[in-house]
């Protein structure tokens, strides 16, 4: 995603824009830039490729100043090329824009009428002239921003600068995410509150129609029509001991050390749950959720999985139905939304444009909504009915690795305390006896790295693999070939396992390495049938299962990633970690970045 980072202080600004920047760094970013003021005129330095291609051209045309804004992008409108790069200007403003203006061709073709004369093909740029054609007429910058902002249709986060107002930064969001920060004599704006803690004192996140004046240690915030309103400051809490205790493993990267992070992350959330199954608070872990007759369970990229993979889960333990969505399909689907419905709406950073738009739907429509969120203090969060704390800790790689296992196991939780709220009882079947082995199993597959990492060398060799997984399994390997893409850049693709027939033969050429996602459950006879049917079509499988999966693969002469003793139900959260190992390892053989250079003392962001 795109991010931006803009401040405003008595000091030079660039070297903390740029950190600002750095930690919002994501993967597939095309361009980066910067844009300041000194004497009252605009400068800006701007770079085709990832944020290290800025970084190389400020040493060679450095930049000074108390104010700046900055964006990194990853392309929406207009090829990757440094003309396309944010921020745009003229010669009055300057602006950093996420999200989608829908009327932009509209507006441009007004601008142009007017004898505009545009230098790239975004959408940004169109703010840029409809806010410079209000401060010709010397209006002021909040005046200008609330003549233009009813004309935009879509998402926008907006960071800008402007000429005539020397060390202020003014901002507004509809649909997108912004938040500021304040600390001596400095303000910053962010696109994700997480990238200010490591500067800002407090931070408050803006809301929908809000804007904002950033100046040297001060903010002021205002609603649409700009009356003052008091910001909800919440204080930062040091980060720094969060990554301190334990012994110093040496890690190749962010994404690393978050994969083994995962056995503690869980084992304290499932600590916090048989604490609270026995003091009986359980509705801070499912909400209103435990009292529905259907549950739309709905998420974006790697959270879609784990609301899929939570649908078995929430059916056959809970005993509620339920229906998957992707968010980005919800309000254009329409889905019929009958009465007794609640909306499950799984994210990581609760600031996903189209999960904002998707909660707005369903609140347009009076269905009660319950977000699970790794930021309680999103604004998924705030706009939902209730919320539910995924508890993964701040994490900052670039494929979601503990927030997803953090993701499944709260869903998990959801699950049993449904279940106990809707039909009492003692833990018969053993299902919540059995969950605290999870993060025991997932230690079990660090331990056995190097059987990870030489399915990571040969698909990298490969240079492409299949995931297959039935049932529960199948989200699994879903997100197994998204991790695999993101990290190295290897083709990929997750299939269900008994839909492989059923596709064309050439999918599996001679060689290819397949993961089967294969626990042992109720699926696991038809999955060894797909292993025959790959070996048969030329491709290599590969299974990553439970102890007893191993022993039936070792029986079969099959090779096999074993997560150890686990519970069939809750070894989808364990197995997450092996693919995750594979994906890491064939980044490293492909020789693709892994992320930033590691600082362990450095605090991590969120998503």
């Amino acid at each position: 995603m795109s991010g931006i980072f803009c401040a405003a202080a008595h000091e030079n600004v660039i070297p903390c824009v740029m950190e600002g920047l750095a930690d919002l760094e994501d993967w597939g970013l095309d361009s980066a830039g910067l844009a300041v003021l000194t004497g009252h005129q605009i400068q800006r330095r701007r770079a085709k490729g990832p944020l290290s291609s800025l970084t190389a051209l400020l040493a060679s045309e450095p930049l000074v100043s108390t104010t700046a804004i900055g964006h990194t992008r990853q392309a929406t409108h207009g090829e990757p090329a440094r003309y396309n790069a944010q921020p745009h200007a003229s010669s009055r403003v300057a602006v950093v824009h996420n999200g989608t203006i829908e009327n932009h061709a509209e507006l441009r073709a007004e601008l142009i009428r007017e004898g505009t004369q545009f230098r790239s093909d975004t959408d940004t740029e169109v703010i840029v002239w409809l806010l410079d054609r209000e401060l010709v007429k010397r209006a002021h910058p909040m005046a200008a921003l609330r003549s233009v902002l009813p004309r935009l249709k879509g998402s926008y986060a907006l960071g800008l600068l402007c000429t005539q107002h020397d060390n202020r930064v003014y901002a507004s969001r509809r649909g997108s995410s912004l938040a500021v920060g304040r600390g001596d004599g400095a303000c910053w704006l962010a696109s994700d509150e997480a990238a200010l803690e490591r500067m800002a004192q407090e931070t408050a996140p803006l809301e929908d129609g809000q804007i904002a004046e950033l100046g040297p240690g001060h903010v002021r915030i205002f609603d649409s029509e700009l009356n003052e309103i008091a910001p909800g400051w919440t204080r930062i809490e040091s980060l720094a001991s969060l990554r301190e205790s334990g012994p110093r493993q040496i890690f190749e990267s962010i994404n690393h050390i978050e994969i083994a992070e995962q056995p503690a992350i869980l084992a304290h959330t499932i600590g916090e749950l048989e604490r609270d199954m026995q003091s009986g608070d359980l509705e801070g872990w499912c909400g209103p959720l435990w009292y529905a007759d259907r549950i739309l369970a709905i998420g974006c990229g790697t959270s879609y999985h784990a609301a899929y993979a939570a649908r078995a889960w929430l059916e056959q333990i809970a005993g509620i139905p339920v229906e998957v969505e992707l968010g980005s399909e919800l309000e254009t689907r329409e889905p019929i939304l009958t009465e007794g419905t609640t909306a499950l709406l799984v994210s990581q950073s609760g600031e996903d444009p189209e999960m904002l738009e998707a909660l707005r739907h369903l609140k347009a429509h009076d269905v009660p909504t319950v977000s699970l969120v790794n930021v309680t203090s999103s604004s998924m969060a705030r706009q939902s009915d209730a919320v539910l704390d995924c508890r993964a800790g701040p994490y900052v790689g670039m494929a979601s690795t503990n927030g997803l296992a953090a993701q499944l196991c709260a869903l998990a939780a959801a699950s049993i305390v449904i279940r106990q709220l809707k039909h009492g009882g003692v833990d018969k079947d053993g299902m919540l006896g059995s969950i605290p082995a999870v993060p025991d199993a997932m230690k079990s597959v660090l331990a056995n790295e190097d059987a990870c990492a030489a399915v990571g060398r040969r698909i990298a060799e490969a240079g492409h693999g299949i995931y297959l997984g039935r049932g529960i399994n199948y989200p699994l390997a879903l997100a197994g070939a998204v991790t695999l893409t993101a990290l190295s850049d290897a083709r990929a693709q997750g299939l269900a396992a008994g839909e492989l027939r059923h596709r064309p033969l050439p999918l599996m050429e001679h060689g290819t390495p397949v993961v089967v996602v294969a626990s042992h459950d109720a699926t696991l006879g038809k999955t060894l049938s797909d292993v025959r049917e790959v070996i048969a079509q030329g491709g290599e499988p590969i299974l990553v299962g439970d102890s007893q999966t191993a022993v039936i693969a070792k029986r079969e002469g099959l090779r096999c990633i074993s997560a150890g003793e686990v519970d069939p139900v809750w070894a989808p959260i364990a197995l997450a970690v092996p693919l995750q190992l594979i994906a890491h390892y064939a980044a490293r053989a492909r020789k693709r970045s892994l992320e930033r250079p590691l600082d362990l003392d450095r605090p991590a962001a969120s998503e």
